[in-house]
């Protein structure tokens, strides 16, 4: 039996792991021994016969029936799926770009991977999904039968797009392995005679640390005075990579303080931990923050921004957080792996659980009639806006929320695709 540990939507913590447990006969009792030794709502856990065990067909059902429904939205079991990666980034199967359905009904495009097939044929952020394999969206009841995700190489899915000047044009994806860049976008404006440094991240990998110190020794050089983070579409990642960057950020003057802590259930008291800043020489030293935010800002991203708000002024813009103040230890048993909560994050004024998410400083809804960085894009003109003249300008967005990235993606974007390096479980999405 192996384990890891991680924080999803996602972080992943790879240090010290708690003890081992004994493995039992089968996963069904491997499942249900965990969820009473590591799972942090133990106590809701509730207990069963020998024959009420064994009688789950699949533990994926045993486990929903045992954890703690009216929190935990994050706890699974599936089957261990390997992805490639390499140490200058990381690959996943699938067509290389992000889509949500937003409140308008429609479906469309967040991003684009630009090493990706969808790029080359001309897919944008933006773009709206009309048709997908014979399937009329505005048609459509319910998703069902909508999936950007698929293990089999191969697969290809025949789409009608609309492009924002009206024109429509057909394209078949290919399922494949795709290289993600993290760092999505990256720039530096000026506006007033303010620097205004842009960073647009999509999730936490192992192999950004080299890239996020690039970017922030890019902006030292330009001198830049104020800095936007775009984590719209961030659901957090490797906690190496998310302290990397933390430590850029954390003013100098606070430069070894208190950041954040780990809690444990009663039983696992010993794994409590406390983390401290380690400010690194590529610090920018700010005195405040600006972060675009929507809903699937999860996780990772959400603990950046609680562990730097005690320490200097954290503008928030978009819409609520996932709220997920949660992480997990990952165990493998046989073909299975199996992440149940086991901890839970609070910041230096012991502030967390936050369920319910991070409410923003100021609404503003995503604006896919931009790309990323664009200075009139509704999110980030806010923030220069602000930065400029010191208010909130409530005239340039109001508050809206797409209907959320499980429409689509379901357990495929939040819980079935991997990141794997050398067999060690670096990263989950």
């Amino acid at each position: 039996m192996r384990k890891y540990i991680f924080f999803l939507f996602s972080i992943i913590v790879l240090s010290s792991c708690p003890k081992a447990i004994t493995t039992p006969d089968d996963v069904n009792h491997f499942v249900y021994d965990l969820m009473h030794e590591y799972y942090f709502w133990y106590k809701k856990v509730p207990d069963m016969r020998e024959s009420e065990i064994k009688s789950y067909s699949d533990p994926a059902y045993l486990l929903e029936d045992l954890k703690y429904q009216t929190i935990d939205r994050w706890s699974y079991i599936e089957e261990v799926l390997q992805v490639k990666s390499t140490n200058s980034g990381a690959y996943y199967q699938g067509y290389g770009f992000i889509p949500f359905i937003y409140d308008d009904k429609k479906l469309k495009v967040a991003y684009v991977y630009k090493t990706s097939e969808a790029w080359q044929k001309g897919l944008r952020r933006g773009d709206i999904i009309e048709v997908y394999n014979g399937y009329t969206i505005a048609n459509l009841s319910s998703y069902d039968n909508i999936t950007f995700y698929s293990d089999s190489d191969g697969d290809e899915i025949s789409l009608v797009i609309k492009k924002s000047d009206g024109t429509k044009v057909d394209m078949t994806l290919t399922n494949t392995v795709v290289l993600q860049d993290e760092i999505l976008h990256y720039d530096v404006i000026t506006s007033n005679d303010k620097k205004i440094g842009y960073l647009a991240f999509d999730q936490f990998m192992d192999f950004n640390n080299d890239s996020i110190q690039s970017v922030i020794s890019y902006f030292k050089s330009e001198m830049v005075n104020e800095l936007v983070l775009d984590f719209r579409y961030n659901g957090g990642g490797d906690m190496k990579v998310m302290d990397n960057l933390l430590n850029s950020l954390i003013p100098l003057s606070h430069k070894s303080d208190f950041a954040y802590k780990f809690k444990h259930n009663d039983k696992m008291v010993s794994e409590d931990s406390s983390v401290y800043f380690k400010a690194n020489d590529n610090n920018l030293n700010l005195t405040r923050l600006f972060v675009l935010t929507s809903e699937n800002t999860a996780s990772a991203s959400e603990l950046l921004i609680s562990a730097l708000n005690p320490y200097m002024d954290v503008y928030t813009i978009g819409d609520v957080t996932h709220g997920k103040p949660v992480g997990m230890y990952v165990f493998e048993y046989e073909k299975y792996e199996i992440a149940p909560i086991c901890f839970v994050t609070f910041n230096s004024v012991n502030f967390g659980e936050y369920y319910d998410g991070l409410t923003p400083t100021t609404y503003a809804k995503d604006d896919l009639t931009k790309q990323l960085g664009d200075e009139k894009e509704l999110l980030f003109s806010k923030a220069i806006n602000f930065i400029n003249t010191g208010s909130w300008d409530t005239n340039i967005a109001l508050s809206a929320k797409t209907t959320g990235s499980n429409v689509l993606w379901g357990n495929a974007r939040v819980q079935n695709m991997k990141v794997k390096r050398d067999s060690e479980l670096l990263f989950q999405y």
